[in-house]
């Protein structure tokens, strides 16, 4: 695919999801509802804002987003038993690149345990090949390289350690096809792939498809696995993003599939 179509499919994707995240869908609804009551179709827009602003009552409040990313995360246990570890694959997303930037510090997002588990690992496998992966997904290209603020910054974490970087990816596909080519791994390497658990089935199928039999290093769990999933949200803007968040994944699994990038929809451990 020329970087021109990628681009573009770059861009478009990132517009239907726009229109299509979850809770932005709702509130266009409700929006919606609320300017037909001002039409002779009153009646339906009355019904539509009711049905539409329960909608972001039941995703927000209840555990709804946390049951999909529950369903994300089933058969993706934490790696107890490391062993041999040749090399170890980080993707990107546990920063605010720009505030990070600006602010001479990390910005840990609700992702950060990629970046703790990076350190983790370093020490425990100090022989071991690391690559971090991770570019701007900015649709006007001028957002910062989340491996730009990595490289800056590390040296408080792991003084000394060598890292390969890759920042021109802007989406886990691109991670996958540009690590590895960098990484350049060797038949019989075992390399960790550190993600969040509801994005690893993912970013596990990407990486197979390009060739690159990674092992699972899954982390920044969402659910808990038992009875705790089924509780109720403290604040509606928890659960929508939950909910947003899941439902990209599991419609970027599906995307992946008939697209030819995976050959999975839920990739085995």
């Amino acid at each position: 695919m020329g970087s021109g179509v990628s681009g573009a499919v770059f861009t478009l994707s990132k517009l239907v999801w726009l229109l299509l995240e979850p809770s932005n869908v709702l509130v266009f609804l409700c929006l919606g509802g609320v300017m037909l009551t001002a039409t002779r179709f009153h009646r339906a827009g009355r019904w539509l804002a009711m049905v539409s602003l329960a909608g972001i009552m039941f995703a927000g409040f209840s555990p709804f987003g946390t049951w999909l990313m529950r369903g994300l995360e089933a058969g993706y246990p934490p790696l107890r038993d490391e062993g041999r570890v040749d090399g170890i694959v980080v993707l990107g997303g546990a920063l605010v690149p720009d505030v990070s930037f600006a602010r001479g510090q990390f910005s840990i997002n609700e992702a950060g345990e990629r970046l703790t588990a990076l350190a983790g690992l370093a020490r425990r496998h100090p022989e071991a090949r690391i690559v971090f992966t991770g570019g701007s997904g900015d649709l006007t290209g001028a957002g910062v390289p989340e491996a730009d603020v990595v490289e800056a910054m590390i040296g408080d974490l792991l003084p000394g350690r060598a890292i390969v970087y890759e920042r021109a990816s802007r989406n886990t596909r691109e991670n996958a096809l540009f690590s590895h080519r960098l990484a350049a791994p060797q038949a019989g390497q075992r390399w960790l792939l550190v993600t969040s658990a509801w994005h690893m089935p993912r970013a596990l199928g990407l990486f197979r498809k390009v060739g690159w039999a990674v092992t699972p290093f899954p982390v920044d769990y969402r659910s808990t696995g038992d009875g705790a999933d089924w509780r109720f949200n403290r604040s509606i803007s928890l659960g929508l993003r939950r909910t947003d968040v899941a439902a990209k994944e599991w419609a970027g699994l599906l995307f992946a599939l008939l697209s030819g990038q995976s050959d999975d929809f839920r990739p085995a451990p």
